[in-house]
């Protein structure tokens, strides 16, 4: 049996997602309220309860409301990645109803498209994606793959915009296709609406960012937030000056001579790293990495730093020289 499992998101700052916790947490226990791995019970609620259903609160109770195990584990394994992420940047106040009106509005688009009943956290959860793709598209995410049997596993760790590029395909060919079972039309809506109040918060300054991070307006080059645009630089320039900071970043300087003309001492210059901003504390797995033509990068220690070039002008990157650790004798 293949076994394709996203685990983890990893993200330059961070801070405790307690509202998405707590969100888990009522999903799966509304999961067996509602009647569980009991049919009938379940049919009950989706008469009552679901989207299109009877009750009034549809639009708001049809997200804690799943058919069977495997629904809701795949959804709060999705809610899990990107809720955690989602949670820990808008704050453990917003966010609650934040997810409630995004699985409210795409639960009407799915009612203005499609009728009969509609249950699960999926549009919700997709409104998320759609903010996590603009706000960090080049977060890594790590994924479990191999075979069950026999156990042999192995972990992928890639970029979060080729993850979420697949999902939403995938549910594009799903809604082309006219499939009954799945609401994609909900899934799309859901990614639109995430897309859409994302970038509204950014442009209006409502999610604190680290400086080193690149939101998917600064990869398209909006300049929403006045990110200096980058200095032009042959590549053979680029190589060799970035080859001689990191000669410079990894040897010790030999001591040089007191001055005796002069009683004060040289001023050291320190790289400071990138303070994050408030409400907000860095990840301590990340490390900041210089190039020659000015540019800081942050990266995981937890996907190697070897090999890593400069966004801008692809020359190799070095260890800021106060992150340099020393060699062991």
């Amino acid at each position: 049996m293949f076994v394709f499992l996203p685990y983890a998101t990893h993200e330059l700052t961070y801070r405790r997602p307690w509202a998405n916790y707590a969100l888990l947490f009522v999903t799966c226990a509304a999961f067996f309220a509602f009647g569980g791995m009991d049919r009938f019970a379940l049919a009950r609620s989706v008469h009552g309860y679901a989207l299109g259903g009877e009750s009034p609160l549809g639009p708001i109770t049809y997200l804690f409301i799943h058919v069977d195990l495997g629904h809701l584990i795949g959804n709060m394994l999705a809610l899990w990645l990107f809720g955690n992420a989602i949670c820990a940047r808008v704050g453990n106040a917003a966010y609650p109803p934040l997810y409630l009106a995004l699985g409210a509005l795409a639960g009407l688009a799915q009612m203005v498209s499609h009728d009969g009943y509609t249950v699960g956290a999926s549009a919700a959860i997709n409104g998320l994606v759609g903010m996590f793709l603009v706000i960090n598209p080049r977060a890594r995410m790590s994924i479990l793959v191999g075979w069950l049997l026999p156990p042999v596993f192995r972990t992928w760790n890639l970029r979060s915009y080729w993850f979420i590029a697949v999902w939403m395909i995938w549910d594009i060919i799903g809604a082309a296709t006219g499939s009954d079972e799945i609401a994609y039309g909900a899934h799309l809506a859901g990614y639109l609406l995430g897309v859409g109040v994302a970038l509204a918060a950014l442009r209006l300054r409502l999610v604190p960012l680290d400086d080193a991070e690149r939101t998917l307006p600064d990869l398209l080059g909006w300049g929403w937030r006045g990110l200096a645009p980058p200095r032009r630089q042959s590549t053979r320039a680029a190589v060799e000056a970035s080859d001689a900071v990191v000669r410079r970043a990894t040897r010790t300087a030999p001591p040089q001579a007191p001055d005796r003309r002069s009683t004060v001492p040289p001023r050291p210059v320190v790289h400071r790293p990138i303070a994050p901003p408030d409400g907000l504390r860095r990840d301590p797995q990340f490390t900041t990495l210089i190039c020659a033509c000015g540019e800081r990068v942050e990266a995981s220690r937890l996907f190697g730093l070897d090999g890593l070039r400069c966004p801008r002008c692809q020359a190799p990157l070095a260890p800021a020289p106060n992150e340099v650790e020393p060699h062991r004798s």
